[in-house]
């Protein structure tokens, strides 16, 4: 048992601080040290939350704020977890399954959301038990609000039948490790866990669900889980009952991630004139990603709804510009959002609300220039600049293009060296589009073809960023290379991906034209192709030695091809 520095046990509180400081430390250079002293801590930790069931949630939630830090090098790894499972969370995941009956609806959500990502087949039953009991409490919530449940109490028999059924028998449709969670979540009878759960829910507990939980339950359901078709059921009956004209911000919040979660999942969604009157009635409540969400909800087609939203939606931009709220993440996904619109018609004001973006976009790199080197916020550009160029035959657009792209070429030095191999393969894609645009004489502007407003970087800068490019992401290619030949066992799953569309993107003649990968790259793929063609799939193999064919001489493929594609390429 774990005790302070005085001899005495540890109790909730003094667990808590003990927790707290580990969070305060930890981190990945230092995860063996930490780790060490939470396996210490473990138990002691689920012997007081089994003594204080009520806030059980409490020490899961500190417990993970410092496993989220740590980088393990386990058999399992999530956000949630860090590499830890097997040391830490899965001894606390597997407590919390008898405590689930004394949380309230506001811990179960969290608990759910906090270990949905975790990838231990020992800990889905668990989960599953807190998908079912987070169902159950707003089913329980809805029946409590709601004048005439027939029609509820009919879809959700119908359900529960669909998921007994599929229970007892195979796998779970889209779940990532084959049969695996087949034979753990089905060894829950979901049929007696939901009555359980009944039996020990109460009246009280169903009227303290709020739109909160409802968001945190919904959209950390597994995509896999036989409960999500009944959670976006429950979701969708919950925004229904929802007063559009009294909300609160926390309550807009949630709101807009709802309506975004049954919109990705396909599941039919409120009638647009409720997600309209949500706009109009509270547009200078919402920030960037209340509105962003909602916005995926709405259809171009929605033609007497667009330019109402675009008030709105050009009112929050300008509410966050004045607050300097403007990021790059939320810019970027707002970009992507417009594209839609602004594919469907041409419209002034798209080119005002898609310039507010791109200028939020440049003050932010101008002013953190080192920022462009983070992962996310590289992603988060060259997906913008994807959009924007995809958008530039309306010539209105084409400027934001231009105003983000010179940015980046300004501050390269600090992305050159980024480890993403899929967005630095965007970013050279991007590159011989924009050199093919520079080498295309000045032509008379059409209404969808983009004006010629040339960039500053000139030909030569665009040929030398190229070869830059080409050559990290050579570097990037060759380490993953001898990285998947040592390491049999965790393999990453996008290395072909991305390595095949390198080799699609090099082919093309706006990059071969410029520079084409050295002699010494060609031959460590060609090594590749030999070790392991008989692993890869028949696309990837063929893309490869196809490369080979054309730019390697030494190459001998049609063996590899026969193999392979059943047939030479000649």
């Amino acid at each position: 048992m774990y005790r302070g520095q005085k001899g005495q046990t540890l109790g909730f509180d003094g667990l808590v601080r003990l927790i707290k400081q580990l969070a305060e430390t930890a981190h990945p250079a230092k995860s063996t040290q930490i780790l060490a002293k939470l396996e210490a801590i473990v138990q002691r930790t689920v012997d007081v939350a089994v003594s204080h069931p009520f806030h059980a949630h409490v020490l899961a939630l500190q417990i993970a704020r410092v496993t989220s830090k740590l980088d393990v090098p386990g058999r399992y790894k999530c956000v949630t977890c860090g590499g830890a499972c097997e040391h830490v969370q899965e001894r606390m995941v597997q407590a919390i399954g008898p405590m689930m009956p004394y949380l309230a609806p506001k811990g179960l959500a969290q608990l759910q959301a906090l270990y949905s990502p975790c990838h231990n087949p020992r800990v889905w039953p668990t989960i599953l038990g807190l998908e079912i009991s987070n169902a159950l409490l707003i089913y329980g919530d809805l029946r409590l609000r709601m004048v005439d449940t027939a029609e509820l109490d009919a879809e959700v028999a119908k359900q529960m039948g669909t998921i007994k059924a599929r229970a007892e028998g195979t796998t779970p449709a889209g779940n990532p490790d084959d049969t695996t969670v087949g034979s753990q979540d089905n060894s829950i009878n979901i049929e007696k866990q939901w009555e359980i759960i009944a039996k020990c829910s109460t009246t009280s507990r169903h009227s303290n669900v709020n739109l909160r939980d409802v968001c945190m339950a919904v959209t950390s359901v597994r995509d896999y889980s036989p409960i999500k078709p009944l959670m976006l059921y429950l979701a969708s009956r919950s925004i229904e009952l929802v007063n559009t004209s009294d909300l609160n911000h926390q309550d807009i919040k949630s709101i807009s991630r709802i309506i975004h979660c049954l919109h990705k999942s396909g599941y039919p969604l409120t009638p647009v004139s409720a997600v309209v009157g949500i706009i109009r009635g509270h547009a200078t409540n919402m920030n960037i990603k209340d509105i962003t969400c909602l916005l995926s909800a709405l259809h171009p087609k929605d033609v007497s709804h667009v330019e109402e939203v675009m008030q709105g939606v050009e009112q929050v931009l300008l509410n966050a510009q004045k607050a300097k709220a403007l990021d790059i993440k939320s810019m970027s996904v707002f970009i992507t959002q417009m594209k839609k619109f602004c594919e469907a018609a041409d419209n002034p004001q798209y080119s005002r609300i898609i310039g507010i973006c791109s200028d939020g976009i440049v003050s932010k790199i101008r002013m953190e220039p080192t920022s462009i080197a983070q992962k996310e916020i590289f992603t988060a550009i060259v997906v913008a600049l994807r959009a924007l160029y995809s958008l530039s035959r309306q010539s209105y657009l084409y400027p934001h293009f231009i105003d983000i792209w010179e940015c980046c070429m300004e501050c390269h030095m600090h992305w050159i060296g980024v480890e993403q191999a899929y967005d630095l393969n965007e970013m050279l894609s991007l590159l011989g589009d924009v050199a093919s645009f520079l080498r295309k004489p000045a032509t008379p502007t059409k209404r969808h073809s983009p004006a010629k407003t040339e960039p500053e970087t000139s030909l030569c800068e665009i040929k030398t960023m190229i070869t830059a490019v080409i050559r990290r992401l050579q570097d990037i290619y060759t380490t993953a290379y001898e990285k998947h030949c040592r390491d049999t066992d965790h393999r990453d799953p996008t290395f072909m991906c991305n390595l095949c569309q390198f080799l699609r993107i090099l082919q093309r003649h706006s990059i071969k034209s410029y520079c084409s990968a050295d002699e010494e790259f060609n031959s460590t793929i060609y090594r590749l192709m030999l070790k392991h063609h008989a692993n890869m799939k028949a696309i990837d193999a063929a893309d490869i030695a196809l490369y080979l064919k054309r730019v390697y001489p030494y190459a001998d493929v049609s063996d590899i091809l026969k193999q392979v594609w059943g047939t030479s390429i000649h």
